[in-house]
């Protein structure tokens, strides 16, 4: 038996709300999803993307950021100055890399 009669569905108020009730419910269902990416995101990082809050790693399509990801296990990240060894390692160092 449904909750919303024949009748009352060719109403136009009645389709309105319908709209609305798909519209927040899809808006909703995205802002559920999301949390859920960077959580997925940040269970597969490592030191470097400490700080990233991102539903898809930058390492998928970057060469370069996979790269440093793989050198970052390198360099102990309880050693001072860390990234000081990497930068002087690596000459062309963005400073968006950090850990």
């Amino acid at each position: 038996m449904p909750i919303i009669d024949e009748v009352g569905r060719k109403s136009w108020h009645i389709r309105v709300v319908t709209a609305l009730m798909y519209v927040v419910l899809a808006v909703l269902g995205v802002a559920m999803v999301y949390p859920f990416l960077i959580t997925l995101t940040a269970s597969t990082s490592n030191a470097m993307d400490y700080r990233r809050f991102a539903p898809i790693s930058r390492a998928i399509w970057s060469h370069e950021e996979r790269f440093v990801r793989g050198m970052v296990p390198l360099f102990p990240s309880k050693m001072r100055g860390n990234m000081e060894q990497l930068t002087l390692l690596f000459n062309a160092v963005p400073p968006k890399w950090s850990n």
